[in-house]
């Protein structure tokens, strides 16, 4: 295991890029209505070296954008420029660092005076020439006493051929998209339909009012091939469906296992789900007594072991859902920064009677809890890549 100690650029953000290579997003200096400008570098931390991505294309972070099956060494980000009153292009780009060339790949017009708190854009990159674009709008319930974005439109995008071919399949256009996350390398799990849980949306819209909720699985060719063939139904491997008194959350996926909690709102109860991919086959742990969404389960696979994490006033404890029982913890002066991969990043603050507070950073191996680095700094940003290498990026 490496890991390394960074000092980090005040109010930026790291992403990894290639091996040694992390973009480094900082605030720019001009701005866009509510939008502020963004400046994207090249950051080399083994030659300290920052270059910044095509400095003369001014950039902001307007649509949400995700990317499916991350390529090494590329990042995406939109171009913007007002053509009208009111009214703006958005452009995005595909940046590909072994070649240091930017690549064109979509454009759309935004009214300023609607987007953000009328209208929502969210960009899902299928593969390398494939978009999945998702437009929410504001939209009133019934009795007119709650909006939210509940209505959608939705296109695949071919950047080869320039050409966007609508959505039809109920469960994508009128449920829309709330999560889409690669399992496989070819299969792609996805939540459909709009939670009732957040916002408190069961208290407010009716039962005719709502889109039946899936969990489930695309292989995303597959997926591609019928949009294009304008088939009226979508293939969806379906492994859970809710309507109406029950809910999905909480979708994720860890080394491909699947996890998500179904609410019952009546009978405030969840079940959280860990479904086994491979195996097809699902664990399942009940919890009662869940009235708000800060008391959802919160799940993660340490070591191919399923766990629940549990805050209270005592710290953090980990629940060990094979064998029902908790497992290990970390006191309530320790704050968990990020784990992955069977690694826990902690920061652990101690209190002085006189004097500054004293920050410490510990690294442990999880679910031993063997601590391999105590050392005295504030951290500001933390990456625990695939290959064993952690990055600590401090003040």
């Amino acid at each position: 295991m490496e890991i390394r100690i960074i000092k980090s650029q005040r109010g930026s953000n790291y992403i990894p890029l290639c091996q040694n290579r992390f973009l480094c997003i900082s605030d720019g200096t001009k701005q866009l209505g509510n939008y502020l400008s963004k400046r994207l570098e090249l950051y080399d931390i083994i030659e300290n070296r920052k270059e910044e991505i095509a400095p003369n294309m001014v950039k902001y972070q307007i649509w949400d954008i995700r990317v499916l099956q991350s390529i090494q060494g590329c990042c995406y980000f939109t171009s913007c420029h007002m053509i009208e009153k009111n009214q703006i292009k958005v452009e995005l780009y595909r940046y590909q660092e072994k070649t240091n060339t930017i690549e064109f790949l979509y454009e759309d017009k935004e009214n300023m005076l609607l987007y953000g708190s009328q209208k929502k854009t969210v960009v899902f990159l299928l593969n390398e020439n494939y978009l999945l674009i998702q437009y929410m709008y504001i939209k009133s319930n019934e009795m007119e006493t709650y909006s939210g974005f509940l209505d959608f439109e939705l296109k695949l995008y071919s950047i080869k051929e320039k050409k966007a071919i609508p959505i039809t399949d109920a469960w994508l256009s009128q449920g829309g998209i709330e999560q889409m996350q690669m399992v496989t390398k070819t299969i792609c799990a996805v939540k459909t339909g709009v939670n009732l849980f957040e916002e408190n949306r069961y208290q407010f819209l009716a039962e005719r009012e709502v889109y039946s909720e899936r969990i489930g699985f695309f292989n995303i060719q597959q997926m591609i091939s019928d949009i294009l063939l304008k088939q009226q139904t979508i293939y969806m491997d379906v492994i859970e469906e809710t309507c109406w008194d029950k809910t999905l959350l909480h979708m994720h996926v860890e080394a491909e296992v699947l996890m998500y909690s179904k609410v019952f709102l009546q009978e405030k109860k969840e079940e959280v789900v860990f479904y086994y991919y491979k195996e097809k086959k699902a664990e399942i742990c009940e919890r009662t007594g869940i009235t708000e969404m800060g008391q959802i389960a919160d799940t993660c696979i340490i070591q191919s072991i399923p766990y629940i994490r549990r805050n209270t006033e005592e710290g953090s404890s980990f629940y060990n859902i094979q064998k029902r029982c908790g497992e290990f913890s970390f006191g309530k002066e320790q704050r968990i920064l990020q784990m992955k991969h069977g690694i826990a990043v902690v920061e652990e603050i101690q209190k002085a009677l006189f004097g500054k507070e004293r920050v410490w950073c510990e690294v442990y191996l999880l679910p031993r809890k063997e601590r391999v680095l105590r050392e005295k700094a504030k951290v500001n940003e933390v990456m625990i890549l695939e290959q064993e290498e952690i990055c600590l990026f401090t003040e």
